[in-house]
């Protein structure tokens, strides 16, 4: 397969890190992962990861290279498609992590970037039978817990306790036991048609499709609560989904408390995002 390593394409199996790189030595790099099923999403969804990708290269000071726009990703997405003979829907990921000399003090703030495609098969069912609360990981709420960084450990932990249950997913709670967010994507549960979801603060990932749905309810008219919430405010739910970069992710159960498998409120988000 071919990727974009720092604007040179090249094969994916030729060996392009060294054991000095800083995303690996000290988790110094951050990434984007988005799908897209046609040509119009990779034009318009894409604005939403590269905000977020825009503002952690703000916040962690990557230097990137002039070439580094917007148009320039997606025209290097296009290509690969194209080099790669792949079609729509894909999936793309794109890294930036700094380029320098030093440990936790960089010789400079310069980056590297890569980007690389696969084809990508969505879910029949987007469905998360049975999810429990985790009691291995930990979220960190922090300035960029907002940001996927290469720093994923908290989500490794969880989904290996989610492997070890044999669960679908699970709920990473905060320090003081508020709900966060599950292993890959923001959580949301429907009460009283409000929709309620954790607050950044909780340490969540500033998910790109939970900006949407933030966007949508309130274009809709629909109350939309974020803040910080204990176990029991979830599990007296009506309704539970999560949301990601795929789409959007109905929850049936937690530990022993099921939920409704249908709502009118999932029923208009469905229509519009899935």
């Amino acid at each position: 397969m071919l990727i974009n390593f720092n604007d040179s394409i090249t094969e994916s199996e030729k060996n392009i890190f060294n054991f000095q790189n800083r995303a690996f030595l000290y988790g110094d790099g951050i990434f984007e992962t988005a799908i897209f099923r046609n040509e119009f999403e990779l034009h318009t969804i894409i604005l939403y990861h590269w905000d977020r990708c825009n503002e952690a290269c703000d916040f962690f000071e990557y230097e990137t290279p002039k070439i580094w726009n917007l148009d320039y990703l997606k025209n290097q997405i296009i290509k690969l498609i194209e080099l790669n003979h792949f079609t729509f829907p894909i999936k793309a990921k794109w890294n930036i992590w700094r380029d320098a000399d030093g440990t936790y003090a960089p010789s400079n703030r310069k980056s590297k970037f890569l980007i690389q495609i696969s084809p990508y098969i969505k879910p029949q069912e987007m469905v998360s039978e049975l999810v429990k609360f985790s009691l291995k990981s930990q979220a960190l709420p922090s300035p960029w817990s907002q940001f996927k960084t290469s720093q994923s450990m908290p989500y490794i932990l969880a989904g290996m306790e989610m492997q070890d249950l044999g669960v679908n997913d699970m709920i990473i709670l905060d320090l003081n036991k508020n709900i966060a967010e599950c292993i890959s994507s923001n959580l949301f549960w429907i009460s009283e048609n409000k929709i309620y979801t954790p607050s950044l603060l909780s340490g969540c990932l500033a998910g790109t499709m939970r900006k949407r749905v933030l966007n949508w309810a309130i274009q809709n008219n629909i109350s939309v609560l974020e803040g910080l919430y204990q176990e029991k405010k979830i599990l007296e739910a009506d309704f539970v989904f999560s949301t990601n970069t795929i789409g959007l992710k109905k929850i049936f159960k937690i530990h022993e408390t099921s939920f409704n498998e249908s709502h009118e409120i999932w029923d208009k988000l469905t229509f519009e995002f899935n």
